[in-house]
């Protein structure tokens, strides 16, 4: 069935590519054609008109035409007299032999005297030769046989007509020759969609090769997908053919490892927070009743859980809501300057207790190429993460500037920090800094914001530096690629 389905592909790819070509070679083989008969025509009727004009000058000489006059006139030998014996009286039949310095042989001469009577010609049937007569000098076709011309012939001496010349061309020979053009139009047409096709199979063939070879790629996942990587490159289209396409389906099997990973990282998440619900709903339903205290305590609790479980929902939906806004606007370009300014408006309304330092360059524009939205999502994560740790100075401060022509921002806290050995995880999903004090009392959080700054950081090729000293703070830098 593939067979058959590559067979049909491979003749409706030739058939759509070839038919233009074929029909431009059908049309000048025709226009060819047609200009090469045209042509034929053409000097057949030049070398008719000259002929004709040359031997109506030789008869011009003439006081009068009688066939004895045009007898001794052409020293015809070869002559047969058509109707009688008297020569000045009747019309002669001449071979060609005896004008074959005035016309070709392929035409017949007609001679004509003043009233019209043929008195010579060189065509064997003289009754056709009465009949090429006519009263115009224009061409005139007689059928497929040929065509004639008709002159007068004009005495040089007397100054008036004394007879009429017709000569007629005969196409014996340009239908032979248009056929056998006609012929050899058709076989190199033949021959040239032949070649075409061979030519056209060696060229195209290079080309569909990695599309074959993608084919066998595709099936290789499909039937065993940990082979994937094991691709053998050929030459170098197919190289960076296939190159892409490994890399896109490694885009795609890393996307799948992180959402399931992601989903089984909330599964397990979510199954501490329902358990302990669970556990104090099973207070409730014993003794909730009749102590008040349990009934508090246990419904404070529940509250609690159900908060984390809000929380890590919006930001197992924010994460999701990033991999989809990244495929729209990617591209786009911010001004970090503004993006700040108008952000602290809003964030010192929310951190009203928190003092913030603020380091901008005057009178100048910085510009990134990063997303707005993503870039002010990427300061939230930074100073909400330096703001939970920071239990006693709650002070962060935020610095922009340019280093080597690249955007620098820099966000520093003045918190509780962190070991050395806790930076290489903090970018990891759910992960959360162990710090001297329990994390229920300094973090209200579930350890994502730092992955979706990853994400951001990976998308951008932002590049983030962190430095932390333990109850001294923590500084995130961030350095953006100089913007395009």
């Amino acid at each position: 069935m593939n067979r058959l389905k590559e067979k049909l592909l491979n003749k409706r790819l030739s058939r759509s590519s070839i038919l233009p070509l074929l029909l431009m070679i059908t049309a000048f083989n025709i226009v060819l054609y047609q200009g090469f008969t045209q042509l034929f025509l053409a000097n057949d009727r030049y070398q008719m008109k000259k002929d004709l004009r040359s031997m109506t000058k030789v008869l011009s000489k003439e006081s009068e035409l009688t066939t004895s006059v045009l007898v001794s006139l052409f020293n015809a030998d070869h002559l047969s007299n058509v109707d009688g014996d008297d020569q000045d009286q009747s019309s002669v039949v001449l071979e060609n032999d005896g004008l074959s310095k005035y016309i070709s042989s392929e035409q017949t001469v007609a001679i004509f005297d003043a009233d019209k009577h043929l008195l010579l010609t060189t065509d064997s049937d003289s009754s056709q030769s009465e009949d090429l007569l006519a009263e115009s000098s224009n061409y005139h076709r007689v059928g497929t046989r040929g065509y004639y011309l008709t002159t007068k012939v004009v005495s040089e001496k007397t100054h008036g007509t004394i007879g009429y010349v017709t000569v007629f061309q005969d196409l014996k020979l340009y239908e032979k020759t248009r056929r056998y053009l006609l012929l050899f139009m058709i076989v190199l047409e033949v021959v040239a969609l032949i070649v075409i096709l061979l030519l056209f199979r060696r060229m195209t063939k290079p080309y569909l090769k990695p599309l074959e070879d993608l084919k066998s790629l595709a099936e290789t996942i499909s039937s065993s997908p940990e082979e994937t990587g094991n691709t053998k490159w050929k030459n170098p289209l197919e190289q960076e053919l296939l190159q892409n396409a490994n890399n896109y389906l490694e885009v795609v099997a890393d996307y799948t490892k992180h959402q399931s990973q992601a989903i089984s990282e909330v599964s397990h998440e979510l199954r501490t927070p329902v358990a302990i619900i669970k556990g104090h709903l099973g207070l409730l339903k014993r003794w909730g009743k009749e102590d008040s205290t349990i009934l508090q305590e246990s419904l404070d609790v529940a509250y609690d859980e159900t908060e984390k479980m809000s929380m890590m929902i919006d930001e197992i939906l924010d994460s999701i809501r990033f991999q989809n806004e990244v495929i729209e606007n990617r591209d786009q370009k911010t001004d970090l300057k503004a993006s700040i300014e108008k952000l602290l408006e809003k964030i010192r309304v929310v951190y009203p207790d928190v003092s913030f330092n603020v380091s901008l360059p005057e009178n100048k524009s910085i510009m990134a190429n990063i997303y707005q939205h993503h870039f002010e999502q990427l300061m939230l994560i930074l100073i909400d993460n330096g703001v939970k740790y920071s239990t006693k100075i709650k002070r962060i401060h935020i610095t922009l500037e340019l280093s080597d022509k690249q955007p620098l921002l820099k966000i520093r806290d003045e918190g509780n920090g962190m070991a050395k050995e806790e930076i290489n995880y903090i970018f990891e999903r759910f992960y959360r800094s162990d710090t001297s004090q329990p994390v229920s009392e300094v973090v209200q959080g579930l350890g994502i914001g730092l992955n979706v700054l990853k994400q951001i950081a990976e998308v951008y090729r932002l590049k983030v530096t962190v430095n932390s000293v333990i109850d001294e703070g923590t500084e995130f830098k961030v350095l953006f690629p100089e913007c395009r």
